[in-house]
């Protein structure tokens, strides 16, 4: 018998039979009360103790290996964060939205937040990891309101010509992530350029800026900014948390800003 248990975790028991006259050769075969050479537990927790206790037979020689134990973290689903901005609608449970479409955004409300809020991946499911924000200000883009990409990009946090957006995202499993900023602010007749910059325990700092073209609002297609125009910049990270900040760069008046509309944290690989 192979028993988990530690603090936060509700204890488990599974049997495991070893059978006679076979070894291992190439295949695993899980065992729940039954014959096998592996058990799969699944928890929640900081830490953990195993136990493997003989069971069979009744009388005799027992014994219960332990061959090895594998902690894999199970993936955590897409996490999409909706800063509202200035907008009167905040996104519904069912919408879509992002480069990486996924439902279940979460809402952001206000300039700044220092309490941390927790954050829902896509099945709605908590995930222990939360958000904190600071910002200049909230404001919306013109475009018309309607569910899914364009409530996701018309509100927004806002910066001033000379003040620093940061966004601290903590608690994640580590692993490696693809980070979409979104970015599109209500510039009017005017290019405006900021630098988006990702930093954190582990990370290599790395800044991308983004060219908000003038006259141009987000319609229905998001453009990957490379130090170019467009309205989303990818980072590709290997983390637990991590720290956004936006910075007005250039503009064609003296009026600067550096947008964030949304960020999506999209677990990469298998």
């Amino acid at each position: 018998m192979y028993s988990i248990s530690g603090p936060g975790i509700t204890s488990a028991t599974v049997t495991l039979t070893d059978a006679a006259n076979t070894d291992f050769s190439s295949t695993f075969t899980r065992a729940s009360g039954s014959a096998g050479n592996y058990v799969k537990f699944t928890i929640t927790a900081g830490g953990f103790t195993l136990r493997a206790t003989p069971a069979e037979p009744a009388s005799g020689t027992r014994r219960a290996p332990v061959n090895g134990v594998q902690i894999v973290p199970v993936s955590t689903g897409a996490i999409g964060v909706n800063f509202v901005g200035s907008s009167t609608a905040a996104m519904g449970a069912a919408e879509t939205a992002g480069v990486v479409a996924r439902p279940r955004w979460n809402n952001a409300t206000g300039a700044a937040r220092a309490t941390p809020l927790g954050l829902l991946d896509e099945s709605g499911a908590a995930t222990g990891a939360t958000i904190t924000w600071a910002a200049n200000g909230i404001w919306a883009t013109p475009i018309t309101d309607a569910a899914g990409n364009a409530r996701m990009m018309r509100g927004y946090l806002d910066t001033s010509s000379t003040t620093t957006t940061t966004v601290r995202v903590s608690g994640l499993p580590a692993r490696t992530y693809d980070v979409y900023v979104y970015a599109d602010g209500g510039n009017h007749v005017y290019t405006r350029a900021a630098a988006y910059t990702i930093s954190g325990p582990g990370i290599t700092s790395r800044t991308i800026n983004l060219i908000d073209a003038a006259s141009t609002n987000f319609s229905t297609t998001f453009n990957q900014a490379s130090n170019s125009s467009g309205n989303y910049v990818k980072f590709t990270i290997t983390a637990s948390e991590f720290t956004l900040t936006a910075r007005p760069v250039s503009g064609a008046n003296t009026t600067l800003r550096a947008p964030v509309n949304g960020i999506q944290i999209v677990p990469a690989g298998p």
